[in-house]
């Protein structure tokens, strides 16, 4: 059965990217330009894991990612934040998630650090 990845960034050409390469390694992968949507989603369905940009238009991915983690329902969803941010590394820690991609990515980086990812928690 094919895994369920939720890609959250607020830029259109990354998450169409980002969707084509999962597809191409052999994932479901469903798009969200913004948090609000991707909340709403969650609360009838929960994928494996979440591709979250760190910087969004209207919520950071940071305080997304802290709202995910503190729920009960959403807790132990795995998250990776994905940024340019030079300060990713301990970003991530202060968020609690999974695991961190830094962007500009190399394509089987990512997927490695997705399967890593699924097959760890």
């Amino acid at each position: 059965m094919k895994k369920n990845i939720w890609i959250l960034d607020d830029d259109e050409s990354i998450n169409e990217v980002i969707k084509i390469i999962l597809e191409d390694a052999g994932f479901n992968a469903k798009i969200f330009s913004d948090a609000t949507s991707l909340k709403k989603q969650l609360k009838k369905k929960s994928p494996d894991l979440i591709l979250l940009d760190i910087i969004l238009s209207g919520q950071s991915g940071v305080a997304v990612a802290n709202e995910l983690k503190s729920s009960e329902q959403t807790k132990n969803i795995p998250i990776i934040l994905m940024s340019a941010n030079p300060d990713l590394k301990a970003v991530s820690k202060q968020a609690k998630v999974e695991s961190y991609i830094s962007k500009p990515f190399d394509i089987n980086y990512l997927v490695k650090q997705i399967n890593k990812v699924l097959t760890t928690h």
